[in-house]
């Protein structure tokens, strides 16, 4: 009987992984039935005795990673996107514990802060942008609780004329730029927070808008 539901067990985490559960997009409606069986068997396997705890691990090695998730904020849809060279999916399960982390190399991540839109009266008004621009090494991405870590981190932070998504930031000059110690970004939708410990970041006045 435990056999069997090993099995299905990794039949679901096969499904999960393969099926791409992407934090950063709006999930499929397989993603989600999968998802949820996931979480129910972690449910039920919390009240089993210690005897059919099993310690279980897989994973996914992924390359040219990239991931996206569009949101509403004061009625305006903002884009976060991140972008990374490689990454390891890891689900592992410990006793009654069951975890799925991300584990990044080289990435970037690039977040909409804001879109200030002109009235129609104010014609020397231009709509314009800040941005947020995070690059680190390695990053980490833990699914239950939707946060993103990562060390020795270069940021940026860009207000650029236009609401049009930007690809390439090469050509545009940050009005703060700096790094941090250790940054958490947070891409709960009850919580899209962010914070950094030891930063230490310069500040540019470029006058007008790029």
């Amino acid at each position: 009987m435990f056999k069997k539901r090993k099995i299905a067990l990794i039949g679901i985490l096969i499904n999960l992984i393969l099926g791409g559960i992407w934090f950063y997009s709006t999930p499929s409606a397989d993603d989600v039935r999968n998802y949820r069986k996931l979480m129910e068997y972690s449910d039920r396997s919390s009240k089993k005795n210690e005897k059919h705890n099993k310690a279980f691990e897989t994973q996914q090695n992924r390359t040219q990673v990239t991931k996206q998730i569009l949101f509403m904020k004061d009625q305006v849809r903002l884009q976060w996107r991140l972008m990374s060279e490689k990454s390891e999916l890891k689900l592992s399960q410990i006793e009654n514990a069951i975890e799925l982390v991300e584990f990044f190399t080289e990435v970037t991540c690039q977040c909409q802060e804001q879109l200030d839109a002109c009235s129609n009266t104010d014609l020397s008004c231009h709509p314009s942008q800040l941005l947020r621009y995070l690059r680190a090494k390695k990053a980490t991405y833990h699914y239950q609780t939707e946060q993103l870590t990562a060390d020795d981190v270069q940021l940026a932070r860009y207000k650029i004329r236009g609401h049009q998504w930007i690809n390439d930031l090469q050509a545009f000059h940050p009005w703060m730029k700096g790094s941090a110690k250790r940054i958490q970004l947070s891409f709960s939708q009850n919580d899209r927070s962010f914070t950094a410990q030891d930063l230490q970041a310069a500040f540019q006045d470029w006058g007008e808008l790029l």
